[in-house]
């Protein structure tokens, strides 16, 4: 129960604290003359019946359970699913779903298998970032990631530290990697 509240707590403050940042540098978010877009594509005088305000697209992204125990099938992916659940389905677009083992080489090679695939944004990993000797996720996506982001780490601790004092163990890492932004739950 406390790694589910500490877990929700991370993706409601990332909700608010990167948003706005994810917005401007999605590979699909399209930019058109002062935020509107028309129903018109000619260059010929535009009435004001055919200018909408611009809704961003939704950012696709994709979630990276690390848990021996849900590959194994052992238990259910709470984690996974708490992630999709909690993302507002008019911003976030879930692409992809994966459990993996808590070992670096098979998190580290789906980390870079979707950071390749231009329909993935972000990449949101649950799970693997304690102390135990197999919470191997933040050292799985270091080895992927061109740069660290720690912001967005720091942050989510701060966010989540009034609610839990877990948050201080949390050895979460962001980076960007081909322009796709990973972040440890």
């Amino acid at each position: 129960m406390q790694r589910m509240l500490n877990l929700h707590s991370r993706i409601l403050g990332f909700q608010r604290l990167a948003i706005p940042c994810l917005r401007k540098h999605s590979r699909h978010s399209t930019i058109s003359h002062k935020g509107f877009r028309t129903a018109s594509k000619s260059t010929n005088e535009i009435t004001s019946s055919q200018v909408q305000p611009l809704k961003p697209p939704a950012i696709p992204y994709a979630v990276l359970t690390s848990s021996d125990s849900v590959a194994r099938g052992t238990r259910d992916d709470a984690g996974g699913q708490a992630v999709v659940d909690a993302l507002d389905p008019q911003r976030f677009k879930c692409v992809a779903m994966h459990v993996s083992t808590d070992d670096v080489v098979p998190l580290a090679k789906k980390l870079q298998e979707w950071v390749n695939n231009p329909r993935i944004d972000l990449i949101l990993t649950t799970g693997g970032t304690g102390l135990g000797p197999r919470d191997v996720t933040p050292e799985a996506t270091s080895s992927v990631i061109d740069y660290e982001v720690p912001g967005i780490s720091e942050a989510m601790r701060a966010e989540t530290l009034p609610k839990t004092r877990m948050a201080m163990i949390s050895r979460a890492v962001a980076g960007v990697s081909n322009r796709t932004l990973i972040i440890n739950l």
